[in-house]
């Protein structure tokens, strides 16, 4: 039945064969089981890569990978695997003591929050900074910062500095170049993104294809990335010093 011929794992590099591993009976097949959790051993590694990238850049992360075998959870395939980036234990707690208990369990459970992340499926890999749609706190935090003109030129200025980066509003066919994008670009991107509703997610894409994909230098480009995000992170997530949703009162 098998077709995808295992290969020894690298610390740094995927195999033109791992991108397979997501597709039709493949992303079944808990044959493949073994082969997946090399490929987590690696996202693990660069989750650890990016922690320091971003320590690196005076950001605490923390990075946990997503599941590597078909079960209830992932509707029983593995079409894409990741490693997310979130806030640390301390951020969390500060978090969630400001939005209760019950707004704050899904800062538990770790990608439905502002995030960093490695994501490799069938088409290729993918560095993203994402506000997952129950995040609506730090989605809003960015809409209502840039409801400003201060905050918007602020915005822009970041974004441009994303060379080979694009942003898009859940999984809408209107993509947006971060690096040449204007105020004007912003201020109709805003009017549709919703928090709460819409994920918003800010990418770098290697197409399979691309040698760079299956390259030992990938983890270079991957550090770069990681940290070229920072100040998105940063200008995005909230915190009692960057609050533009008026919870300080409730520290």
């Amino acid at each position: 039945m098998s077709t995808v011929s295992p290969q020894p794992a690298s610390h740094t590099a995927f195999a033109p064969t791992d991108f397979v591993l997501y597709s039709g009976q493949y992303s079944k097949s808990e044959e493949w089981n073994s082969k997946r959790l090399e490929i987590r051993r690696k996202l693990e590694a660069f989750g650890r890569l990016g922690e320091e990238a971003a320590a690196s850049a005076g950001l605490a992360l923390e990075s946990r990978a997503s599941l590597h075998h078909p079960f209830e959870f992932n509707g029983f395939k593995v079409e894409r695997q990741w490693v997310y980036l979130t806030r640390a234990k301390k951020e969390k707690a500060a978090l969630k003591k400001v939005l209760g208990a019950e707004l704050g369990k899904d800062l538990d459970s770790s990608y439905r929050n502002l995030y960093l992340s490695l994501t490799i499926d069938e088409a290729g890999l993918e560095i993203a900074l994402k506000i997952h749609p129950d995040a609506w706190y730090d989605g809003q935090n960015l809409k209502n910062k840039c409801s400003g003109d201060t905050g918007l030129r602020e915005f822009v200025g970041i974004l441009n500095r994303l060379a080979g980066f694009e942003f898009r509003i859940h999984d809408w066919k209107k993509i947006h170049n971060a690096s040449t994008c204007t105020r004007t670009d912003l201020i109709d991107f805003f009017k549709y993104y919703v928090p709460g509703e819409h994920r918003f997610t800010l990418y770098h894409r290697v197409g399979k294809e691309d040698p760079l994909a299956t390259s030992a230098d990938f983890a270079g480009l991957a550090a770069e990335c990681f940290s070229a995000l920072v100040p998105a992170h940063r200008f995005t997530a909230w915190s009692p010093e960057n609050d533009f949703l008026k919870l300080k009162g409730k520290l």
